[in-house]
């Protein structure tokens, strides 16, 4: 599949016969990213960063992940606990 703007090409994908995702990386949007790249972390993950912050992280943390309905809605919620980190 060919992609253009304007009379430009600016993107070329091979068609994939395969089931499962063929964008490359660099043509997909931040936040699709950032799931991509959460997908190979596991509960034990969660936990040792939580550790790493301090004492009542992990309390939040384990509350969380003891407690999910789905697992990937804990591990976004653990996601969103560990990014406030940053601010």
């Amino acid at each position: 599949m060919e992609v253009y703007l304007n009379t430009q090409r600016i993107a070329l994908h091979k068609r994939s016969f395969i089931a499962g995702r063929s964008t490359e990386d660099a043509h997909m949007p931040e936040n699709h990213l950032e799931y991509q790249h959460s997908k190979g972390r596991n509960a034990a993950f969660y936990l040792e960063e939580a550790e790493v912050i301090g004492m009542y992280t992990l309390k939040a943390v384990e509350k969380v992940l003891a407690s999910p309905k789905y697992v990937s809605h804990a591990y976004r919620s653990c996601e969103g606990i560990l990014s406030l980190r940053k601010k």
